[in-house]
């Protein structure tokens, strides 16, 4: 035998019934409705489609409809048809802010903890920015190039890797150019094995329009491709001769690797700050190099006084200090690369480098 489980039997009286109908929405805003009912009893010997119409009929004025948030709900006898509605409408903001806090409370602890550190990181790193836009001058008075800055040229080392080199001589000659003070670019070729390319091949001017072609031409900076007597670092710094002749009017050099895209407006900037300081290293990769400090000794047998420990940026960044510069993306006089090779400079250092 199959056991059914017996229906809900409904309570018919002739008494007055009151039925009470709750409702709580899924959404932010914590909103019910109780909808209280008075209505005649039902005879016990009338059928379930009879009953159907009469219950949708037979509703009198004894019907109370509250809407209400939270605690909000006056009270009432039932004798009058009485509606109260809501307070008032929420506004965008408000609505987006009840959303938001919704989806907040279902997240774990867990999350929670990462998208706060990650909410303060955007903070303060928006901050600085914006105090480095409005106050990054760098001790000159104004916005505008000195005089006697002119232009310089920019220095890309490379090292097969012919896809990255093509976008930096781009980036570098074009989409900055000359109107970004740029008027050369010299790429340092030291692949032995394979014979320097063309400066043509980086550029397809069959893409432009008519209308474009003068004016990314005017503002195309020179592209010079120097090939290296052999494979070393120390030759990114090998003098240019191009920069030596009395005809060059270039007095910095921008030297930077060739997976390294500096923005034009910051390295318009980074000029800027080496104008007026020309005798300095200008750069976007500041480092710092200490002693090394009584915890870190006591942290390793092998950190001794005299050790200097190397910090990255984020060091850089929670001290506010460094005391070098990388060279993969900063700014020097052309006079420092015919003084790595004088006499006067160390041959050790070259060994070592």
């Amino acid at each position: 035998a199959i056991h059914k489980p017996a229906k809900h039997k409904r309570n018919n009286n002739n008494d007055v019934m009151t039925r009470i109908t709750k409702r709580r929405r899924t959404s932010p805003t914590s909103i019910r409705e109780l909808t209280y009912v008075h209505h005649g009893g039902l005879s016990s010997d009338s059928s379930d489609e009879e009953n159907k119409p009469h219950r949708r009929q037979r509703y009198d004025s004894h019907r109370l409809s509250v809407l209400f948030d939270d605690d909000d709900c006056d009270s009432s006898d039932g004798s009058d048809y009485f509606m109260k509605e809501h307070k008032r409408a929420p506004s965008p903001f408000e609505k987006t802010y009840r959303k938001m806090r919704y989806r907040w409370t279902l997240l774990t602890s867990t999350w929670k903890m990462i998208l706060s550190v990650g909410i303060a990181f955007i903070l303060i790193n928006v901050c600085v920015g914006t105090l480095d836009v409005l106050f990054g001058y760098y001790g000159l008075s104004g916005g505008a190039l000195p005089a006697e800055a002119g232009s310089f040229a920019v220095v890309i080392n490379t090292y097969k890797r012919p896809q990255m080199l093509g976008d930096a001589v781009r980036h570098y000659a074009d989409t900055c150019g000359k109107k970004f003070s740029v008027s050369k670019v010299f790429v340092v070729w030291s692949e032995q094995d394979n014979a320097p390319p063309d400066p043509s091949i980086f550029f397809d001017d069959s893409r432009l329009r008519a209308n474009q072609m003068q004016v990314t031409l005017d503002n195309r900076a020179d592209v010079f491709v120097l090939k290296t007597p052999k494979d070393s670092l120390n030759s990114r710094f090998l003098p240019i001769q191009r920069l030596e002749s009395k005809e060059a009017v270039e007095e910095a050099i921008f030297m930077v690797d060739d997976d390294i895209r500096v923005a034009c407006n910051s390295l318009h900037n980074g000029f800027h700050a080496w104008s007026a300081f020309p005798d300095s290293l200008v750069g976007f990769y500041p480092r710092l190099a200490r002693g090394a400090s009584a915890e870190e000794r006591s942290k390793s047998d092998s950190i001794k006084d005299t050790t200097i420990v190397y910090h990255s940026w984020p060091m850089v960044f929670m001290s506010h200090k460094f005391n070098f510069i990388l060279t993969k993306a900063s700014f020097l006089h052309k006079r420092y690369l015919s003084a790595y090779w004088s006499e006067g400079h160390p041959k050790e250092i070259r060994d070592f480098v």
